[in-house]
């Protein structure tokens, strides 16, 4: 539910007395002194607390919402996660605004608080590029201290969003198949190695076994050595049960 739009939350009010006591720094407000209200839960119930402008001014930042929970309570705006917004503090209280809704409730302080720079706001720094303009907008700050900040505080750059389950598991199963598909390209090197290794081998054995009459070879019948009569053929065999285990164990 909205709030209305033309709701109070952030009070300028001159002290009417020197009773009330600033909730930042716990110093007496003196009376006619310049004080900063906000409505926070304290003792058991809703009440106005006061601060002096600059402690006031000093507690306040700027940050990146974590969740989709909070609203601006000027608006009744639901935060979305990472949206920027402004936060108001009141000794443990936390208020959110957007950062035009900020904009507006603050303008009046920061008129009255001549010593406290807009731009040592808490936060401002880490804002990004874009959120940055935004404040920059809101709060009227010039474009001669706009280019200082930025020159001084460069914006941080935007960080990669991590990719949804879906998309995490599809590049999984790709980098997957692709790893299959190396090892069988090598396999397939394996066994085409190996079958040029069995051929000279048999090439070999086929030349040893040939009787010669002088200096021809005589092709005929013959009984197929051992592989202990013919080191070439074991050797291959060999090198050839060794990349067999190798695939295997793959």
């Amino acid at each position: 539910m909205a709030e209305d739009a033309g709701k109070i939350i952030v009070h300028l009010d001159v002290a009417k007395s020197g009773r009330s006591t600033c909730r930042a720094t716990g110093e007496k407000i003196e009376k006619g002194e310049h004080r900063v209200g906000v409505e926070a839960y304290t003792g058991g119930h809703i009440s106005m607390t006061w601060q002096k402008l600059v402690p006031f001014l000093e507690g306040c930042s700027v940050e990146y919402s974590k969740s989709s929970t909070g609203a601006d309570k000027k608006t009744g705006q639901k935060f979305a996660k990472g949206d920027a917004r402004f936060v108001v503090t009141t000794k443990g209280s936390r208020i959110l605004l957007s950062l035009k809704s900020a904009s507006e409730e603050l303008q009046p302080v920061l008129e009255e608080a001549k010593d406290f720079k807009l731009l040592s706001m808490k936060g401002l720094e880490n804002l990004k590029e874009n959120d940055r303009a935004e404040f920059f907008k809101h709060f009227s700050v010039s474009a001669a201290e706009q280019n200082t900040y930025n020159k001084e505080h460069p914006a941080p750059a935007d960080q990669p969003s991590s990719p949804p389950a879906k998309k995490r598991k599809v590049a999984r199963n790709k980098a997957k198949a692709a790893k299959e598909d190396e090892e069988d390209e090598e396999d397939d090197a394996e066994a085409e190695e190996q079958e040029e290794e069995e051929e000279a081998a048999e090439h070999a054995e086929t030349a040893t076994d040939q009787p010669k009459i002088g200096n021809k070879a005589v092709v005929g019948p013959s009984s197929s050595p051992s592989s202990d009569s013919n080191p070439p053929a074991a050797a291959a065999e060999s090198k050839s049960k060794s990349k067999t285990k190798k695939r295997a164990a793959k």
